[in-house]
């Protein structure tokens, strides 16, 4: 017995050497593993395959007999490495099938998954998945209404046939909403459900939302869904799915348009999203539905702000009626209300810079357009020529205000390095100065312009000598050819009156690593400080100092920005770059 314990320790052994010398473990090794008595061993093994993708007979067979192991960890982790696997597994369905009914939910979990990548087809699939789409389980039923959605038109009549039972009539209305204008042979079984005043209000709700996703074809419909309207439970679902169907729900205009002046914000709002979306011909409605975005950008109620945002992200709008509703949003509006819409219109993401882009084409509308991208930092990549172009403009508070936001944009902004390079040779130390911020938050990818920053170490404006250093700490924080003049600027920022300057003084150092070693002393004195940005980061340059931190952390420290409580009451919103011991003269 102990022989053959020894043995299996040696194999299992074996099975992690091959992990670790070989770019990944053979098939062979993983499969022979598979059998050693210790489970841990077992689900690495299992783990591997499925990484690998092991799709020979013998892997498969192997992972499809482990679907009826003893243990549901065991069975769970092969029915997913054979999810991984795909639809070269389906020699194993005969196995999964039971997967369906296990007891344990990880196993039905990891079940569905191997449904869903497997796909054995719709004879095998549909009855499999309509089981688990009334699991008690609120992941399973979601991924077997996801998988059932993936059949696509091959599942609809099944589905409609379902809807006469009740324990499976919102997943089955879920999944014919996911498979669109495909499954439109069901509107006639939504309209009933929807014409049913005794169904449940969140199954009639679900059965007009999936209505507008049918289409042209679901024309028809756009009478029963302009009646919604008048429903309380039922009137947003409706809105939404008349404005889905576009121009064919031309008929339900009227009533859309009474609801604009109603006294509900989010029906106001996603009214007029609809209304534009209906009439694409009626300018004057365009513009007014547009006002009523405009207006719920700045609401109070932030549900009623995404559903602004949300909607300009979807229209097509005309880019001056875009640059008029970005002016009219925020314009003699209190700061409060301006930046609950900027980060509204923010979170949005890649989705909303297209609009931004147009926005900036407009004097009334590009200051805080630029805003709004500063604040999705890299997500605002679509955005970098249009914002490398407005360096041209004749407006030096705009190209101050981008350059701060190509900084914001981190390493995504590598090729507006060149561009910035040519604001360093002019003789605006202002301009200058956002210039090196922008090349030191993008950091090493700026190495292009490190010369030109190297020669504003020497400046007699303190403010670009010290901005000019921090950059260098980013851009190249092992040179030891500048780390001499640029230690004692951070040194003497360590004790700088405003709190920020020390944090980032201190980040500096913790940049350059041991090459700060002359600030040893000034942050130990440092860790006394006021304030626990301040405290924290210098603990943490004495680590880099002393080589304490791994080269990836000591390189790359994250973003230590405090919060602006630290901040003088005086720096406006967007000033957020590293102040130095003194404020820049314009």
């Amino acid at each position: 017995m102990r022989c053959v314990n020894l043995s299996w320790i040696i194999l299992s052994v074996g099975f992690f050497l091959d992990a670790v010398n070989a770019q990944e473990p053979s098939i062979s090794a993983a499969i022979a593993a598979l059998r050693s008595p210790q489970e841990s061993v077992r689900i690495e093994a299992i783990d591997t395959l499925g990484r690998i993708r092991a799709d020979t007979d013998e892997a498969i067979e192997a992972l499809a007999e482990l679907t009826k192991d003893n243990s549901a960890l065991t069975r769970a982790h092969a029915a997913f490495a054979l999810s991984r696997i795909g639809e070269k597994a389906r020699p194993a369905i005969p196995r999964i099938v039971s997967l369906a009914n296990d007891p344990d939910v990880r196993v039905r979990r990891a079940g569905v998954l191997a449904i869903k990548h497997i796909r054995p087809g719709p004879e095998v699939s549909v009855p499999l998945l309509l089981t688990m789409m009334a699991d008690s389980d609120s992941a399973v039923r979601l991924r077997a209404t996801d998988a059932m959605a993936d059949l696509g038109q091959a599942a609809v009549p099944q589905l409609i046939l379902q809807l006469e039972h009740e324990d499976v009539r919102l997943p089955v209305v879920l999944a014919l909403n996911q498979i669109g204008p495909a499954a439109q042979e069901a509107i006639p079984a939504l309209v009933g459900l929807v014409k049913d005043a005794k169904a449940p209000a969140e199954i009639r709700r679900e059965a007009i939302m999936a209505i507008g996703e049918m289409g042209e074809a679901a024309a028809g419909a756009v009478s029963l869904l302009a009646l919604a309207l008048d429903e309380d439970s039922l009137r947003s679902a409706a809105v939404y799915s008349l404005g889905n169907l576009g121009p064919v729900a031309q008929g339900a205009k009227p009533n859309l348009r009474s609801l604009l002046e109603g006294d509900d914000p989010f029906v106001r709002t996603i009214s007029a999203w609809a209304l534009i979306r209906i009439a694409p011909g009626d300018p004057g409605l365009i513009r007014e539905a547009s006002l009523v975005l405009a207006n719920s950008l700045k609401s109070d109620n932030e549900r009623v702000r995404e559903a602004a945002a949300h909607s300009l992200a979807k229209l097509d709008l005309d880019s001056e009626i875009m640059a008029s509703v970005m002016e009219t949003a925020l314009k003699d509006a209190d700061e409060a209300t301006v930046t609950a819409a900027v980060d509204t219109l923010a979170r949005l993401g890649e989705a909303g810079v297209p609009k931004l882009v147009e926005a900036l084409r407009y004097e009334s509308s590009r200051a805080k357009a630029i805003r709004i991208l500063r604040k999705m930092g890299p997500q605002a990549l679509p955005a970098l020529d249009a914002l490398v172009d407005l360096l041209k403009v004749d407006d030096r508070e705009v190209q101050r205000e981008v350059m701060f936001a190509l900084g914001d944009m981190e390493a995504a902004a590598k090729d507006a390095v060149p561009a910035l390079m040519e604001v360093l040779k002019r003789s605006d130390n202002r301009l200058r100065y956002a210039a090196v911020y922008a090349l030191g938050r993008i950091g090493p990818e700026a190495i292009a312009g490190k010369p030109l920053v190297v020669q504003l170490l020497g400046s007699e404006d303190d403010f670009l000598a010290i901005s000019a250093a921090w950059a260098l700490a980013r851009i190249d924080p092992k040179c030891e050819l500048t780390s001499p003049q640029s230690v004692p600027l951070f040194v003497a920022g360590l004790t700088d009156p405003n709190a920020r300057v020390r944090m980032e003084s201190a980040a500096s150092l913790r940049c350059l690593g041991p090459l700060a070693q002359p600030a040893v002393d000034k942050l130990k004195q440092a860790l006394n400080d006021e304030n626990a940005f301040v405290r924290d980061m210098a603990a943490e340059a004495l680590k880099a100092i002393r080589g304490e931190l791994t080269p990836e952390t000591s390189a790359a420290p994250p973003s230590t920005t405090p919060p602006s409580a630290t901040l003088p009451s005086a720096t406006p919103p967007s000033a957020t770059p590293p102040p130095p011991p003194r404020a820049p003269q314009s």
